[in-house]
Parts: C-alpha cells; structure tokens; sequence
C-alpha cells in the first residue's frame, strides 16, 4: 500500500503543542487566522517531565491575555516568590508592583497540570486545527522560502502549507534542523538532581527558598496539590562522587542547609532525575521565512526557571509582530525582522547573564555587591528581583545609580545593617502574603 498525499493549507502552521506552540495557535486564531498545531506525541495529556515548573513573572501578563491566571489558579497553581539565601544571609522576596498597583508574581504548576490544560485550550479555539502523532519529516519549500511542513503518521503523509511556519519543537528541535538553522551552545558546568516531594514542611508557607552555598545551588519549588520540586546542583563532576542513592544525598544536602528542610516525613513522588549535562543552546530565531519560539529559539541554565515564561512570551512577540502582515497578507520580512530585534532586546542581555554563570562557580564582584546590598535594603532587593523575575533588562540592572547605591550599602550599610546578616532566618510560616 503507497503512502497517501495530502496538502492542506493554512494560514500559519506551528509544530510542537507545548507552551510556546499552544500559545501561538491560540493567540493566531484568536485574530481570525487558520491555524495547523502539530505534535508528535498523540496524547494530549503528555507532559515535559524534567522542568523547574516555575513561570517567571515577566510572563504573566501573557497569561492573563490568553485567559489562564484563573484556571491555573482553579488548579491549585501557586503565585510564586523566591527567598534567597546567599553567604550574606537572606534575602526576602521584596512587595513587587507594576504601575498600576497591582502586585508582580508568577506561577508554578507541575507541567503534568499545565500542558495538559494549555493544550485542550488551544484545540478548542476556534480556528486551531490539530494534528496529534504527526511528526515532521520535511519542509516545503518555494522561491528559497519555508512554505509548509510535510508531516506522517502511520500511512497518511499530510503536506501543511502556509504563509508563516513555527518552529516551537523544543529544545532538540527538528525543524531547525532540517532549515539547517546554526545551533549556538555554551557549557553548563553545573548538573543536577531533581525530586518532587508531597508534603513537605516548608519554612515560609508557600514561599520558595533557594541557596548559593559555595559552588552549589538548590532550590524548593512548591507547586500545586502540596507538592514541592526539589533541586540540588552541584559541578558536574561531583555528580559521579554521589554514588548508588542520589535521593538519599539529596534530603542530607538540604537538611544541612542553612534553614533547610528536614525531607524524612515527605512522601516521594515518582524518579529521582539527574541532569548530567545541559549545555545553554541558542539559535537565530528567524530562518528562510520560519520563526523560532520557545526552547527551539533559546535553552537556558535550568538553574533560572526562564524556559516556561519565556516560551510564553516568546510565542506572543511573534503573533504580536506578525499577525496583521498575515491578515492583510503582506510580506512577512520586515515584521519578522521586528520579531527577531524585540526577542534580542527583551533576552539578550539575560542569556548572556545566565551563560557567564553557566561557565562559574562562584559570584562576580558586582554579583556579590549586588546581592550583599540586597541583604542590606529593600529598595536593592527589589532591583535585583526585578531583574531576577526578567521585568527589566541587563543595562537597567548595570545602571550607573544603582551600582553605586548597591556599593554605598556594602561600605556604609543599610537602615537594618545593625542585625547579624548571615544568621537572618525566613520570616516563619504564614508571615507573607502572595495575593
């Protein structure tokens, strides 16, 4: 039996229905454009297993458009806030808010929760038309162009065509390799092990905590349904050191931390992941007329929790800077340019924030002013969460003003600076509010 042909056309074709993709096709076919959502996995419940499940808070606003912040919510998805613990003392997450008032969070929910609920939203926006079990297998191409993508599935060879095609495959993804799109990779000196854990006694309610000890970082992320992620990464070559049990050295790395947690009455849920290299990988996030969002454009340190909001936000500049090119259709290369110069200027200078810590063990000097001032004053905790949380940019972080104020408070100290630094404790259960 021969292979059956099929060619389909559409306005936009997007391959890969996780966030980023999800987001793309909901957001297109929302301004009236047909759209094509391809995935090669045929369940719509399957999940990204290894992740931080942490939305950073420059991408809420994305997800208050498509409409998410009240089912996340209904879920038992958490407004996220990060206490740091750094050879200084703690640093406690600051009363952030936009300039409206309105107080500045993100989320965390376990993907097994979020990918599900993003993927049966998009497939039932009107417009989406999805195609589960369907894998890659070329791009159509014309006058030197990305015209389509043909895609199988068992006998059934289906050629989707359209006026713009979406990478947003991931971070391995196939479609850049069949644009033949230049992959960028940086080291990560850094693994990790991973573990998520039900009911565990957190020292700050909902709060997450995170330490740089030394050459070391950890971090617990409390998640929905009272269960917590938590992540140990040390250098990669200490991975080996670890031995048979790694969930064993796991709990006796976090209970000996300072204010750690004591992880023996928590129920552990599922593998023990170890992450034994997680190189930083990027790409030009434009190719022969296809855009690239998501893991598939950029891959970053997990030690930063970016990927989630950044595929969100990522999906959205780009329906942003081409939706009214596709309506009208117009030529797309200047509008895909447009893309590419807002993704450089909103993640540029944090990818090269991540890569230099990826390649180090250790703070800069201006990482150890900065965080040592943020121990100090609330005001130098809220810069360096603002730039944390990735709602202002590298050369706002660098700003002249800030520097010296941050240098000010590590000569003269701060109004607090007469409390012992590094023996501060989190504030105890239920002391902060994230609503």
């Amino acid at each position: 039996m021969g292979v059956l042909m099929i060619e389909q056309q559409f306005d936009v074709v997007v391959v890969g229905a996780s966030l980023a993709g999800c987001t793309a096709a909901m957001l297109y076919a929302r301004d009236g454009l047909s759209v094509a959502l391809v995935e090669r996995d045929d369940d719509p419940n399957a999940y990204k297993q290894m992740c931080t499940h942490f939305i950073q808070g420059s991408a809420t606003p994305t997800l208050r458009r498509l409409g998410l912040t009240t089912p996340i919510e209904a879920v038992g998805g958490v407004r996220n806030a990060v206490n740091m613990w750094t050879q200084w003392g703690w640093i406690i997450e600051p009363d952030l808010r936009d300039n409206s008032g309105e107080r500045l969070f993100g989320y965390s929910l376990r993907r097994e929760v979020l990918d599900p609920m993003l993927r049966a939203l998009a497939t039932a926006t009107p417009g989406v038309q999805t195609f589960f079990g369907y894998a890659a297998r070329e791009l159509v191409r014309k006058n030197g162009r990305v015209a389509g993508v043909n895609v199988h599935h068992d006998a059934t060879t289906l050629s989707l065509c359209a006026r713009l095609v979406v990478a947003a495959d991931g971070r391995n993804s196939r479609l850049a390799k069949l644009a033949q799109v230049p992959t960028t990779s940086s080291p990560n000196i850094r693994g990790g092990i991973t573990a998520l854990y039900r009911n565990v006694q957190l020292k700050c309610g909902q709060v997450s905590q995170m330490w740089f000890k030394g050459t070391h970082v950890a971090y617990v992320f409390p998640n929905d349904d009272n269960i917590t992620l938590v992540t140990v990464m040390p250098p990669r070559h200490e991975l080996a050191e670890i031995g048979e049990n790694p969930r064993a050295w796991l709990e006796a790395y976090i209970r000996a931390l300072p204010d750690g947690l004591d992880l023996s009455s928590a129920e552990p849920l599922g593998n023990c992941f170890q992450l034994k290299d997680y190189p930083n990988l990027s790409r030009p996030v434009i190719a022969s007329g296809m855009a690239l969002i998501g893991d598939a454009a950029v891959s970053m340190d997990p030690l930063y929790g970016v990927g989630c909001g950044w595929a969100f936000q990522t999906a959205e500049w780009l329906v942003d800077s081409t939706v009214d090119a596709l309506k009208r259709r117009t030529d797309l290369d200047a509008p895909l340019r447009n893309y590419a110069k807002v993704h450089a200027k909103k993640l540029a200078g944090h990818q090269f924030v991540i890569k230099d810590f990826s390649k180090r063990n250790r703070f800069n000097l201006i990482e150890r002013v900065m965080f040592r001032a943020a121990t100090l004053d609330q005001g130098a905790a809220k810069h360096v969460y603002r730039f944390g949380m990735r709602l202002s940019s590298l050369r706002e972080f660098l700003a002249p003003g800030a520097i010296f104020r941050a240098l000010w408070l590590n000569l003269f100290g701060g109004a607090d600076s007469s409390r012992p630094r590094t023996h501060r404790t989190p504030p105890p259960m239920g002391t902060r509010r994230l609503d």
